[in-house]
């Protein structure tokens, strides 16, 4: 996950890539996880995300979320 996420903020972005997760200036930041599935596997979900250098937003409900524009 901690991979998968840290992959997803830098692209191709050499210089980016060697910064997290101390500076992420300019880099998007914010992990959407609906409720329900922010788990314990071993470790907690959020503290994946946290280790490349982004932070959860927890969404909608353990069952359901809802699109509001």
């Amino acid at each position: 996950i901690t991979m998968a996420i840290a992959g997803t903020m830098t692209g191709t972005n050499l210089l980016a890539i060697e910064r997290l997760p101390d500076d992420t200036e300019g880099l998007k930041t914010e992990v959407i996880v609906q409720l329900g599935h922010i788990v314990n596997y071993g470790a907690p979900i959020d503290q994946s995300i946290r280790l490349a250098g982004a932070r959860t937003v927890p969404a909608g409900t353990v069952s359901v979320t809802q699109d509001y524009h």
